[in-house]
C-alpha cells in the first residue's frame, strides 16, 4: 500500500460513521461505481419528460421559420 493510501485509511478511521458514509459515496462516484443509480435516475427523468411530450401533427416548419425570422429581424421575408 502506498503512503498516500495509508494516509487516507488513517484519516477515514478518524471519521464518524456518517462522515464515513459520505466519503464512501464520494469514492463511488469518483470510481464510477454508482453508475447504475445514476442511469436509473436519468431514465426516470427521461420517462417523466416523455409523458409531457405532445405530438405536433400539423406543424408547418416553413411557416414557423418565416414567422420567427419576421419577428426576430422585423422584416418581411418571403
Amino acid at each position: 500500500m502506498t503512503e498516500t493510501k495509508k494516509e487516507a485509511v488513517a484519516l477515514i478511521e478518524q471519521l464518524t460513521e456518517k462522515q464515513t458514509d459520505l466519503v464512501v459515496q464520494l469514492l463511488k462516484s469518483i470510481a464510477g461505481l454508482g453508475r447504475e443509480t445514476d442511469n436509473a435516475n436519468r431514465e426516470s427523468a427521461f420517462r417523466s419528460l416523455e409523458r409531457l411530450r405532445k405530438p405536433l401533427d400539423d406543424l408547418d416548419y416553413e411557416k414557423e421559420l418565416r414567422e420567427y425570422r419576421e419577428e426576430r429581424y422585423h422584416a418581411d421575408i418571403s
